[in-house]
């Protein structure tokens, strides 16, 4: 309800940056004063906690929706006890509320709880909070009697209604919580409703001639002779305005009657003087009861009132008052309709709230003014005029204007020359819940309440953080800490350097895809050095920059998006991890990698399970080195679409990547020399003449005759004419080429300029070429004692599944010798392997590799191998098992396609342990192979090696 104020100055919305009041000595102190250092304070308060708890948030159960129920086919649901905030503000609900009996809504008329018919529907539950005065003629309680009458202040009380928005459609918050957001209108980050309304003051000028001076002309400004605060309220429809001094705050309880066909207002509390008395043919505003107090009091609703002229004047004997046009019966009298009624109060006990709306001499003018947007609308009588604009208008919204005859030609505040948004009521909402309305009953509830955990109670091991605090200055205050846990909330984290944790014991979390860590310019994001235990789960790490070359050799051990070093415990779950492209293998997704040995790398233990990694063009997917036990389940490894059909151009300055990749455009070349009969070599070679020599080369067919005129450009140097003079040759043909596109010194081949161009824009269908990593998952290092590989997905790989350990020895330490450098468990089964090999592919390849192994399972792999352009030639092996056998070694039921073998057996210790050993492949099979099973050693055959059902 409006209260009797001086003027309302202090808009928080467009704040000085006060901080408090303070009074001066011997200065008077005025309710502006007082209502001011309270605002600033309330403000503050509200503002902090919005951005602490956010726009909203339940430390408990508070406002939670509860058993659903359907009645005459019409709903209702209970709401549980708590707190909520909203925009800051708190409400509490002291004991569970029913939706249909709400203490703050005793109005709530049939609309608001929508009939079903019957039918299936969901409905989206959600609260509103407001706070409005409450003066000492609704709270009687409030009234000082030793002060022999007079009301003192008011209370500022926080309001709140549960709404409901039928038929959403949707069971998601985040969609029905749109919905809402679409009928309310624009909310702000705080979840005030907003509008782009305003009000403008200005002055109705000077109609006077102004040369009589007995008789001057009135001037331009506020023509009153005392100090008001002028209250401007839009009306019903929102295109209608309400005026009144006093801020319209003259407010009485009322009692309606009828008596002998005459409707009378009987006021139950008096004017205080005759100068309030109400008068005919001025504007009253009936008011229904809003909420009840605890006390048993009533709350008048702030606007939207029955609006009525005085008939009669006020009748101080009677204390009666006659309208026109006369009350409804109905009007008011939802609450009666309530199955609590008799708790609120009687028929004849009730009463309403009479409101005057006091424009002084004006009583010509309608109750509403009708008023159209941009058009200045007069005061009468004030000198006034009032503009509004903008939209929406909204009815309830209101302007105090504050006028001074000390000051005609200004009103406070300031701005409402310019342009002010509507003081109030500022409005608050919050999503709670939806309900899910099912013919027959079963109805179900949706929490959508956002909750948190109270700083003093227990919450968790973890640190929280979030991208919108500085989150990297939080990771190196716990840096010194011996264990850690950190939980990364949603949003995008980004870093330009390397996040490290040297902590015993690091627990890292998110929510999988939506907790995004990025890496600019750095190969590592996320480090951990010498930790005990180290616990990755769901999140999403990205490292946009690979390594820079340092040469063959230079790097055993390569840097992943997420790398471990000397960690004994290690497990990522559920992660996606991401390494960069580049022109040699430098990074991986993630690397796992220890320099320890006897006892601790026997108990050191990495698990990797459920993870996307997604490896950069000739990178390495996941890399475990040194591991006593392994166990790697469910990861998918692949190369992003992105990656896969373009590579940059910068990386043909690296030396290694040249070298490599000039075999797009020379695959392979040999002589033809006299003792070959003048016979032409294997199908797809093309003869070329360098120097005078015949040189047989294997190229891509559009590459087939352009080489001869390419090899025509440049002499033979010396006079050798060797195999490897030619190698040269042609090899720094090739490089040339790659460098200039197509283009050597003043020579030009379109040919190869097209062919190269579409390299470098990912043209893979005209030129069969695109970028794959190197390596799939690497098991590596000098210990293995336990390795499980299973139901992985490793796609675009050259290497698909690599499980080899290695140690200086000797090379055949003799039957009796111990071999340092061999795994133990090995276990390889259900994966499935996609190969694609390129023509420059020249490193080792295969589908799955395991060397040294004391006990070996690879069963049920399918693994298959794409040969694109001219990489057809390269010999490729599906399954290759090379070196020390233990007694036990089982290749079974996989399904190989694609590759020149499908198995290769080479147990070089068959001689001295295969009698007594188990070795056996079988039922395995080879689409497209030329031998399903290859036992050949470097000399003889793995005899021992018992093959039986396989099929080419």
């Amino acid at each position: 309800m409006a209260h009797d104020v001086s003027r309302s100055a202090y808009d928080a919305r467009v704040s000085k940056h006060w901080s408090g009041v303070q009074a001066q000595q011997g200065r008077l102190l005025s309710d502006d004063d007082w209502n001011e250092a309270q605002a600033i304070d309330a403000d503050d308060t509200r503002r902090t906690r919005a951005q602490v708890i956010g726009a909203a948030g339940s430390p408990d159960n508070g406002f939670k929706v509860a058993a659903p129920r359907i009645t005459a086919n019409k709903i209702d649901f209970d709401l549980l006890p708590g707190t909520m905030y909203v925009g800051g503000h708190r409400v509490t609900l002291d004991q569970t509320e029913a939706f249909t009996l709400q203490r703050d809504w005793l109005q709530q008329p049939p609309s608001e709880r929508p009939d079903t018919g019957g039918a299936e529907r969901i409905d989206a539950v959600y609260l509103e909070v407001w706070q409005q005065p409450v003066t000492a003629v609704e709270d009687t309680e409030l009234t000082e009697v030793a002060l022999g009458g007079p009301d003192t202040s008011v209370r500022l009380r926080t309001m709140r209604r549960v709404r409901v928005l039928p038929n959403v459609g949707t069971e998601s918050c985040s969609a029905a919580w749109a919905a809402v957001r679409a009928r309310l209108g624009p909310l702000s980050e705080d979840n005030e409703l907003t509008s782009g309304a305003t009000l403008r003051v200005g002055f109705v000028p000077n109609a006077g001639s102004g040369d009589n001076l007995c008789s001057p002309s009135a001037q331009n400004g506020y023509l009153g002779a005392e100090n008001q605060a002028i209250r401007v309220e839009v009306g019903a429809g929102g295109n209608k305005l309400l005026w009144s001094y006093d801020n319209a705050s003259p407010l009485y309880r009322v009692r309606v009657s009828t008596q002998a066909g005459v409707q009378t207002v009987r006021f139950l509390q008096p004017p205080k003087d005759e100068a309030h008395w109400p008068l005919a043919q001025q504007t009253v505003e009936l008011l229904p009861w809003s909420a009840v107090l605890p006390n048993g009091e009533k709350v008048a609703e702030t606007h939207g009132g029955f609006l009525a002229k005085v008939a009669a004047s006020y009748d101080p004997d009677a204390r009666t008052i006659t309208t026109t046009p006369p009350v409804p019966a109905a009007f008011g009298a939802t609450w009666q309709s309530r199955s609590d009624a008799t708790t609120l109060s009687t028929v004849q006990d009730s009463f309403f709230y009479l409101r005057v709306w006091n424009r002084g001499g004006d009583t010509a003018s309608v109750s509403e003014i009708p008023f159209t947007a941009g058009t200045p609308v007069p005061l009468t009588g004030t000198g006034l005029t009032v503009t509004l604009s903008g939209g929406p208008l909204r009815p309830g919204d209101f302007w105090i204007i504050a006028a001074r005859p000390e000051s005609p030609a200004r009103v406070v505040p300031w701005r409402l020359e310019a342009g002010l948004p509507a003081e109030g009521p500022r409005r608050f909402y919050a999503p709670l819940g939806i309900v899910h309305w099912r013919p027959g009953g079963g109805h179900t509830t949706v929490d959508c309440r956002d909750t948190f955990v109270p700083l003093t109670k227990d919450r968790g091991c973890c640190i929280t953080v979030s991208p919108a605090i500085n989150w990297q200055h939080r990771l190196d205050s716990i840096a010194g800490a011996n264990d850690v846990c950190v939980c990364f909330q949603p949003g995008d984290y980004e870093t330009d350097r390397t996040i490290e944790f040297r902590n015993k014991h690091v627990r890292l979390h998110g929510d999988g895809g939506g907790s995004r860590i990025t890496g600019r310019g750095v190969e590592t994001v996320i480090r951990f050095v010498d930790c005990t235990s180290v616990d990755v789960s769901d999140l999403s790490v990205r490292a946009d920059t690979p390594a820079p070359s340092q040469g063959p050799g230079a790097r055993p051990n390569l840097g992943g998006a997420i790398t471990t070093r000397n960690c004994e415990r290690v497990s990522v779950t559920r992660v996606t991890a991401r390494c960069a492209s580049g022109p040699v293998t430098a990074a991986a997704a993630i690397s796992l990698h220890t320099t320890f040995g006897g006892e601790q790398a026997v108990r050191s233990t990495a698990r990797v399970n459920g993870c996307d990694l997604v490896a950069g063009a000739n990178q390495v997917g996941l890399q475990v080195v040194n591991y006593g036990r392994t166990t790697l389940i469910d990861n998918t490894v692949r190369v992003d679409a992105a990656e896969n059909g373009k590579f940059a151009v910068h990386w043909l300055q690296d030396e290694q990547f040249l070298r490599r990749f000039r075999r797009t455009l020379l695959y392979n070349y040999g002589l033809l020399g006299e003792d070959t009969g003048g016979q032409q070599p294997k199908p797809g070679w093309s003869p070329i003449s360098v120097g005078g020599v015949k040189v047989w080369i294997v190229t891509h067919p559009n590459l087939r005759d352009p080489w001869q005129t390419v090899a025509n450009w440049r002499r033979l140097p010396g006079r050798r004419r060797d195999y490897l003079a030619m190698g040269d040759f042609l090899n720094d043909m090739a490089e040339s080429l790659l460098r200039g596109i197509g283009v050597v010194g003043v020579h030009t081949s379109p040919a190869f300029r097209t062919f190269i161009v579409q390299l470098f824009a990912g043209a893979t269908a005209a030129t069969g070429v695109r970028m794959v990593a190197a390596r799939g998952i690497v098991v590596g290092g000098t210990v293995a004692h336990d390795v499980r590989i299973s139901g992985n997905t490793v796609r675009d790989v050259v290497q698909g599944i690599h499980v080899g350990v290695s140690a200086r020895r000797k090379r055949n330490p003799g039957r009796d010798a111990p071999v340092s450098d061999t795994a133990g468990r090995v276990v390889i089964s259900h994966n499935v392997v996609h190969i694609a090999l390129m023509p420059e592919s020249v490193t080792e390849r295969h589908g799955v590799f395991v060397g040294n192994s004391t006990s070996l399972l690879i069963d049920g792999n399918l693994v298959t191998c794409e040969k694109i352009g001219t990489a057809g030639r390269l010999h490729i092996e599906g399954i290759r098992v090379y070196g020390f056998y233990g007694p036990s070694a089982l290749i079974a039921r996989n399904h190989l396609s694609g590759f020149s073998v499908g198995i290769r057996t080479a147990a070089i210790n068959n001689a001295t342990a295969g009698q007594s050993s188990l070795w056996r492949v079988s039922d395995n099979i080879a689409v497209g192979s030329s031998m399903s099973v290859d036992r050949r050693l470097r000399d003889g055959e793995a005899t021992f090696v018992d093959p039986a059902g396989n099929k080419p």
